[in-house]
C-alpha cells in the first residue's frame, strides 16, 4: 500500500511548508535541477552558452561552484553532495560531453571512446550512475550505462530491437541499479519502460519490461529506492501523471501534469500544465494538491516542483515578486 507519511508528518493535514529561495550568483538566478536527502541541491546559473554556464552545489545557502571549459549543466547528485554528474557545451552546437565532479577531484570528462559520447542523465545515492551512449556524426544514440566511481563504465550495452526500438532515454537509477526510462524506435512513439538488475545485455528482448501505458506515449522521469517508477502516460491526445508499482501496476494521478519526483514514502510531486502552471504534490490519501496552497511566503508562486527528498523537502521552480527564482521547500517542524 502507497504511504503518505514523510517524516512522522502526514501531509495534507494543515502541513505547510517553510520556504527558502536558493538566491543568486553573479546576478544570475540559481536554477535547481537536482536534490538529494541531506536537503542538498545542484544546478547552474549563468547564460547557456555564451559566456558559459556554471554548475553548483548548494548547502543551507553556502555554494561550491563547479566550472569547465564550456556551459556547465548538471543533472544529478549523490547522497552527500559529493558527486555531481550533468554535460558541459562548448557553444550552442554542441551537445555537450558528460563529466563526473567530485569534491577534491574536480570536474573529469566521461569520454568513452573517440567518436562516442555519454550522457549522464541520472545519479543514484549511492553515485551509481546512468545515460545514454550516442555516436558518430550527427550524434545518434546507440545504448544506455551505468558508472561508478571505483568501477567505471561497467554495463555498456548496444541497443539491438529492444523494447521494438532502438532509442532508450534514461531518466532515472536507483541503488539497486534499477534503470527507468523510455523506449522505442526513433520514428514512433516512446514507452515506460524498467531495466532490472541482472536482465541485462539489453540486446535480448526479455531483458527490459515495457510498463503498461495503454499503447500511447509514456515516459519515466524518476524512480524511489523501491522501484517505483514516476513519468507520465499519454491518453486522449494528454498527459497523464502517472505511477508504476514495482510490480508495474499503473496509478493514474492527473491530466495535464507530469511527475516530476518521488520518494521512499510514495509521495509525488510535479507540475501541473494550463493557463497557469503550479507546482503540485500527490498522495494516496489527499490526492493532488497545489504546493502553493501550503506555502504563506509572500510574493512566492511555485510553477514546477522538481524533486522531493525522503524527509519531504521539495525542490521548486517559481517566481519571487516577477523574477525567476528556485526554492527548497521544509516541511514546518523539520
Amino acid at each position: 500500500m502507497l504511504s503518505c507519511v514523510v517524516a512522522g508528518l502526514i501531509l495534507g493535514r494543515g502541513v505547510e511548508y517553510s520556504v527558502r529561495a536558493l538566491g543568486a550568483k553573479d546576478q544570475w538566478a540559481l536554477v535547481g535541477t537536482a536534490l538529494n536527502d541531506a536537503g542538498q541541491v545542484a544546478g547552474y546559473y549563468g547564460g547557456s552558452v555564451s559566456g558559459g554556464a556554471a554548475g553548483f552545489v548548494w548547502t543551507n545557502g553556502q555554494l561550491t561552484v563547479i566550472k569547465g571549459d564550456g556551459s556547465v549543466k548538471p543533472t544529478g547528485l549523490d547522497s552527500e553532495g559529493g558527486v555531481v554528474v550533468g554535460t558541459v557545451a562548448l557553444s550552442s552546437d554542441d551537445p555537450g560531453q558528460g563529466f563526473v565532479w567530485t569534491r577534491g577531484g574536480g570536474l573529469t570528462s566521461l569520454q568513452v571512446a573517440s567518436g562516442t559520447r555519454f550522457e549522464p542523465l541520472a545519479i543514484a545515492p549511492n553515485g551509481l550512475i546512468a545515460g545514454a551512449f550516442y555516436e558518430g556524426q550527427p550524434w545518434r544514440q546507440s545504448g544506455f550505462g551505468t558508472w561508478s566511481k571505483n568501477s567505471g563504465l561497467t554495463s555498456y550495452r548496444w541497443l539491438v530491437g529492444a523494447m521494438r526500438g532502438e532509442i532508450v532515454d534514461v531518466h532515472a537509477v536507483n541503488s539497486s541499479g534499477v534503470v527507468g526510462g523510455a523506449a522505442g524506435a526513433p520514428d514512433r512513439a516512446r514507452h515506460v519502460m524498467r531495466a532490472k538488475p541482472n536482465r541485462i545485455p539489453l540486446h535480448n528482448s526479455d531483458s527490459v519490461e515495457q510498463l503498461p501505458d495503454g499503447g500511447a506515449a509514456s515516459a519515466c522521469t524518476t524512480m524511489n529506492p523501491q522501484g517505483w517508477v514516476g513519468g507520465f502516460v499519454t491518453k486522449s491526445g494528454t498527459k497523464w501523471g502517472a505511477i508504476w508499482s514495482p510490480a508495474g501496476a499503473r496509478v493514474d494521478i492527473s491530466p495535464s501534469c507530469v511527475v516530476g519526483g518521488l520518494n521512499s514514502s510514495d509521495v509525488v510531486v510535479g507540475t501541473a500544465f494550463g493557463a497557469k502552471p503550479f507546482a503540485l504534490i500527490w498522495d494516496t490519501e489527499n490526492g493532488l494538491r497545489d504546493l502553493n496552497s501550503m506555502v504563506s511566503t509572500p510574493g512566492v508562486r511555485l510553477t514546477s516542483a522538481v524533486s522531493i527528498n525522503n524527509s519531504g523537502q521539495v525542490l521548486c521552480t517559481g517566481f519571487l515578486g516577477e523574477r525567476p527564482q528556485s526554492f527548497l521547500l521544509t516541511p514546518l517542524g523539520e
